[in-house]
């Protein structure tokens, strides 16, 4: 009998890392802010945090190209250097962006209005 291949990992090119399990309202609030970059949530893997991973084993199971963390500091991926919230960064062949927790900025105009303009600066809208 043959043996079954086994499918591919689907690879996506956008990754969001949060601190935080994602409710409902914090989960629609990423919809609309990738849906106002133009990207489906489709192509987006969301995930938790944990502190066994850093970025190399991050980037190479999920193969991402953008990495957006929510309520995550780059020394807790051991990246080796600081990302400042709200500034796009290239790093080992992705780009990535710092923000507060979902929950920080989802009533922060101020804050919401700095990623957007980051946002707007990654995807060249």
């Amino acid at each position: 009998m043959p043996r079954q291949k086994r499918k591919p990992k689907q690879i996506k090119k956008y990754l969001v890392i949060s601190s935080e399990e994602l409710d409902s309202q914090h989960y629609d609030l990423l919809v609309g802010i990738m849906g106002a970059c133009k990207i489906n949530m489709n192509e987006v893997h969301v995930v938790n945090f944990t502190n066994e991973k850093d970025y190399k084993v991050i980037l190479e199971q999920y193969g991402a190209i953008f990495i957006l963390m929510f309520g995550i500091e780059s020394l807790q991926l051991d990246l080796p250097i600081v990302f400042p919230h709200f500034q796009l960064q290239q790093f080992s062949n992705a780009s990535w962006v710092s923000s507060p927790d979902l929950s920080v900025i989802q009533n922060d105009k101020l804050m919401k209005s700095k990623l957007w303009l980051c946002l707007k600066q990654a995807f060249s809208i």
